[in-house]
């Protein structure tokens, strides 16, 4: 039976996951993220924005329904994978925008998106649809790892704020 305060905590805490990130986000945006050579196909702010509320309202419906699909000892693994990811999103935001250290930021998006396909397999072997549920950010953080690498790559001597 699905657990709706189990919902309504992972939502909770995605979505504060997603805070500490736009905290880190946000004080870097105008002046050094703006002052970056980035490609043209790089996504305009306001969808990467709505991008992240839907992916992590997606990560948030997912853990829950890991959380409501088994005992313990089977969701114990996959919810531990989901938190070790989440926190290393926000490490990334860390890493790219308060630290402005682009190859630290790839290295590490790097190692996130690994977690991120543990997670989703985890989650798969738990229950198909949660599993589901992570295609979609595993792709975005596909795309957003190659953004990193390229704004890196054409930002060799990146100014830092």
């Amino acid at each position: 039976m699905f657990d709706w305060i189990a919902l309504i905590v992972f939502i909770v805490i995605c979505y504060a996951a997603s805070a500490v990130g736009a905290i880190f986000t946000t004080k870097n945006l105008d002046v050094w993220y703006d002052s970056l050579r980035k490609p043209s196909w790089t996504p305009p702010g306001g969808l990467i924005g709505t991008i992240w509320f839907i992916l992590y309202t997606l990560m948030a419906i997912a853990a829950a329904i890991v959380w409501s699909s088994g005992d313990f000892e089977q969701i114990s693994i996959p919810i531990i994978l989901f938190a070790i990811q989440l926190a290393l999103n926000v490490i990334w935001s860390l890493l790219f925008f308060a630290k402005q250290d682009l190859k630290g930021a790839f290295v590490e998006v790097v190692i996130f998106w690994m977690f991120i396909l543990a997670t989703m397999i985890a989650f798969f072997t738990v229950n198909v649809l949660a599993g589901i549920l992570f295609i979609p950010y595993l792709t975005w953080v596909s795309i957003a790892s190659y953004l990193n690498y390229t704004v890196w790559r054409m930002n060799p001597a990146a100014p830092k704020g």
